[in-house]
């Protein structure tokens, strides 16, 4: 599973769509999952995740982005 994000402009009338912000693949694995949206101090936006690693264990992820637009990933 990636994460993906779907926007608004209109108070929820229309969606744009599905844009994948932070691939499983990325990290080499098929799974990330337990997404958590956090406004930052800075003002900035946290994405938190959890890795499903392959050996079955679990390392914590996050994607930052200043504009909502561009996120950038890595492992905690």
């Amino acid at each position: 599973c990636d994460i993906a994000v779907i926007r608004s402009y209109d108070e929820g009338e229309t969606w744009t769509k599905p844009e994948v912000i932070v691939s499983a693949e990325s990290f080499g694995v098929s799974n990330i999952m337990s997404v958590s949206c956090i406004y930052q101090k800075d003002g900035s936006i946290g994405v938190y995740f959890v890795i499903k690693e392959k050996d079955k264990t679990s390392t914590f992820g996050r994607a930052i982005s200043i504009d909502g637009k561009i996120f950038n990933a890595e492992i905690l």
